[in-house]
């Protein structure tokens, strides 16, 4: 009998906790869909679409303004299935690293007028940022990898 007890607590308590984790996929996957935009895929194909097209023409035999403009629709499309196909990961992370309350706090924040403008503002800052980013790192990272290096060195880690 005593067993039998054990297995029903047992059970009552994974269903619980299965509960819980079904709902907090729920509210990540809206988390996601609120914070996921049309836009977010058209900002980020702005900000990388002229290197892109500048490869293009380096490379290419004179490419008409409609090759060009099918080209950046095509990479449109690469974008957004890119988005799609980490969605999953991002919905899994907040489901495992966020609450049932955060996860409602966030839907709140982002419902919000702040949250929307954070939401709007979000992807036009990294557009702004992004490319002069990775330019500096390009830039830095050889004198930092020295740095490490000659830190390395100073410890005996390495030998010059």
């Amino acid at each position: 009998m005593r067993n039998i007890a054990w297995i029903l607590i047992l059970f009552c308590s994974f269903s619980a906790a299965h509960a819980d984790d079904a709902l907090r996929q729920k509210l990540a996957a809206q988390v996601v869909e609120q914070t996921t935009t049309g836009a977010m895929v058209d900002q980020m194909v702005d900000a990388i679409w002229p290197t892109l097209k500048a490869s293009i023409v380096d490379r290419s035999k004179n490419p008409s303004e409609d090759d060009l403009a099918e080209m950046k629709m095509e990479y449109a499309k690469l974008v957004e299935e890119m988005i799609g196909s980490v969605i999953g990961d991002v919905t899994e992370f907040y489901a495992e690293n966020y609450t049932e309350q955060e996860l409602e706090d966030l839907i709140t924040f982002y419902q919000s007028e702040l949250g929307q403008k954070t939401l709007t503002n979000a992807p036009k800052l990294m557009s702004e940022i992004m490319p002069n980013m990775m330019q500096k790192l390009q830039q830095e990272l050889p004198h930092t990898m020295q740095k490490f290096y000659a830190l390395a060195e100073e410890k005996g880690l390495v030998e010059g």
